[in-house]
C-alpha cells in the first residue's frame, strides 16, 4: 500500500483530496491529514510516508519551506502539489525540488488521477530496475507517451493541451461556449485556443452554430457533435 498524507488546511480541500485518492486507487491509504506544515513535518521525521499531497499555503509552515525542509533532511517521500498558488516564483520553486506533479485549484479529477497514474508509472519502473535505458528514462518523465500521442495531431498542437480543452468541454454538461469563455476557463490565450477548438471541429467533435441571442452582435457557440445523443 501507498502511505499518503494530506496536508491541507481547508477542510473542504482535503475532503476532496482524500475522497479523489480513494477513487483514484485501491493501492493507496490515507495515513494521516495535517492543517499546518509544522506538524506534517514533524510526522515525516518519523513516520515511512510514500506520498505527500501538499498545499502551499499553510499556517506555521507553508508548503514550499515543508518542501526544502523534507528535501534538506533527505526525508524520502514524494511531493504532489496541490494548491491556488499560481505565481512563477512558487512554481519554478516547486518544479526545481522534484514535485511529481503540480496541481492548480479548481483541478477535475480527471487531472488528479493523471497526476497519481504518473506517481506510480516512476514509482513501478524505479522499484523494477537497477539500471536505466534512455527509453525508460523517457517513460518514466512521460516524454515517450507526449511524443507518441503529439505525433497524431497537427504540428503545433499538444495533447497535453487538447485534454486540457476536452476535459472542461465535457465539464460544461453540454452548454454551449465561445472561445473567449473556454479561453478564460482554461488559462490558455484565445488565439491558442481557436487552434484547438478549430482541431476539434474538422475531427467533428464539435460543431458551431451562430447565437443571434445576444443584444449585441452575434457571436459563434461551440457545442459537443453529441449534444443531441441520449
Amino acid at each position: 500500500m501507498i502511505r499518503t498524507i494530506i496536508v491541507e488546511d481547508d477542510p473542504m480541500v482535503a475532503m476532496i483530496d482524500h475522497q479523489y485518492l480513494e477513487k483514484a486507487s485501491p493501492e493507496i491509504t490515507i495515513a494521516a491529514h495535517f492543517k499546518d506544515g509544522q506538524s506534517a513535518l514533524d510526522y515525516l521525521r518519523t513516520q515511512p510516508t510514500d506520498l505527500v499531497i501538499l498545499d502551499v499555503y499553510l499556517p506555521k509552515c507553508n508548503g514550499l519551506d515543508l518542501l526544502n525542509q523534507i528535501r534538506r533532511e533527505r526525508i524520502e517521500t514524494d511531493i504532489i502539489m496541490v494548491t491556488a498558488a499560481r505565481n512563477k516564483d512558487e512554481i519554478n520553486e516547486a518544479l526545481r525540488l522534484g514535485v511529481i506533479d503540480y496541481l492548480v485549484k479548481p483541478f477535475e479529477f480527471n487531472r488528479f488521477r493523471q497526476a497519481i497514474e504518473t506517481y506510480f508509472q516512476k514509482r513501478h519502473i524505479i522499484d523494477e530496475n537497477t539500471t536505466f535505458s534512455q527509453e525508460l528514462i523517457d517513460t518514466m518523465s512521460g516524454r515517450a507517451d507526449q511524443d507518441k500521442e503529439d505525433a497524431s495531431l497537427p504540428k503545433g498542437l499538444q495533447q497535453s493541451t487538447l485534454q486540457k480543452i476536452t476535459d472542461r468541454i465535457h465539464s460544461l454538461d453540454k452548454e454551449p461556449f465561445t472561445c473567449k469563455e473556454m479561453a478564460g476557463s482554461t488559462g490558455l490565450s484565445i488565439v491558442t485556443t481557436q487552434r484547438y477548438l478549430n482541431y476539434l471541429v474538422s475531427c467533428e467533435k464539435l460543431r458551431t452554430d451562430m447565437d443571434y441571442h445576444t443584444g449585441g452582435r452575434p457571436k459563434l457557440v461551440y457545442r459537443r457533435a453529441d449534444e443531441n445523443e441520449s
